[in-house]
């Protein structure tokens, strides 16, 4: 997230469509036009960006006098919440699990103290050009040049582009920073006799037994999807670049903002 921006989402869209409008219209300075596509359930939603933190602080207040629950996200508060612990490896235990981070911190997670999963898919794009020079016989190059000059010779460049996916699983316990586990990342052995054949079969297994160890801890899984992420952003935010503030987003709406 650029560190200049300061982004409100709100975690209710409650009322008639067009009502919603209007408030939200009325408490940014929209044109009720420009709000209707801002207050399309579901919530939660991005519904504003700002360069100026205290001009969105003074937004957030008209939207909370209006009815809405607004969440106030800058640069820190994300970090603080999105971008969680890497973890490397884990160890099933018998009443919680033990996680290891690419530092070799260690972490005992009881089940009881998990609160909430927010599952994801996080995608890239790359360029890869490829430059191959090809030569052929020509005619008029040997005559021209009097049998010095035989072949002709072409660069041709060739340029392809590379999607790669990755599923992720961000969970909040008490007493812990945010853990983020990635499908490429994690090291599977922990799940013993578990064991699957193909990472994302594991990491569906270790998601799976997460939450059967948390019945009670909400799963949100609307960023596994392209069009979730977008309706989160509200379509204000591209989604390859902000996907950490819509992660800060949910969290926040489920939880709250944790404590500074």
């Amino acid at each position: 997230m650029n560190i200049d921006t300061t982004v409100i989402g709100v975690c209710r869209l409650d009322g008639d469509g067009e009502e919603r409008a209007n408030r939200l219209a009325s408490a940014l300075g929209l044109s009720v036009l420009e709000a209707r596509s801002r207050v399309r359930p579901p919530a939660p939603r991005v519904v504003a960006t700002f360069h100026d933190s205290q001009e969105a602080s003074a937004k957030s207040q008209l939207l909370a006098d209006g009815g809405f629950q607004p969440v106030v996200l800058d640069a820190k508060a994300v970090e603080r919440i999105a971008h969680g612990v890497n973890v490397r490896r884990f160890e099933l235990l018998p009443n919680g699990i033990e996680l290891e981070t690419r530092t070799n911190d260690r972490y005992l997670v009881e089940d009881a103290t998990m609160r909430l999963f927010l599952a994801g898919m996080s995608s890239t794009t790359a360029l890869q050009t490829e430059t191959t020079i090809t030569r052929k016989f020509s005619v008029g190059k040997a005559v021209m040049s009097g049998g010095l000059i035989l072949r002709t010779r072409k660069k041709v460049e060739t340029t392809t582009v590379q999607h790669d996916a990755e599923s992720f699983l961000l969970f909040q316990a008490v007493g812990h920073p945010p853990f983020l586990l990635r499908e490429k990342e994690l090291v599977y052995q922990g799940l013993g006799a578990a064991l699957q054949p193909s990472r994302l079969l594991n990491f569906q297994r270790l998601v799976k037994e997460l939450r059967q160890r948390a019945p009670d801890a909400p799963f949100d899984d609307r960023l596994t999807s392209t069009g979730g992420q977008v309706n989160v952003l509200g379509g204000l935010l591209p989604n390859d670049q902000f996907l950490d503030v819509a992660m800060a987003l949910l969290v926040a709406c489920h939880l709250g903002l944790p404590e500074t």
